[in-house]
């Protein structure tokens, strides 16, 4: 048998599994350990820069989110007052 590349990877013989009423497929157990590893990779670089495991910062505190500078509610961009 010649060797396959890489791009002619097939396809599982079955993508979706039926353990109950609600269908699973491969793909979204996939999206779902994706978010599991993100958050514990977000969490480890939060503790390693002495976050506290597990708290919540306010927005405004936290680098990346800054407070609006003017206000939201006006169309022409004005400035908030304070």
């Amino acid at each position: 048998m010649p060797a396959l590349p890489l791009a002619a990877i097939p396809s599982p013989p079955e993508g979706v599994w039926y353990p109950g009423p609600i269908p699973i497929r491969g793909y979204t157990i996939c999206i779902l350990l994706g978010v599991v590893v993100a958050v514990v990779i977000a969490e480890r670089r939060w503790r390693d820069r002495g976050g506290v495991p597990g708290a919540r910062e306010p927005p405004g505190r936290t680098p990346g989110h800054a407070p609006p500078d003017r206000d939201p509610a006006a169309r022409d961009g004005v400035r908030a007052p304070g």
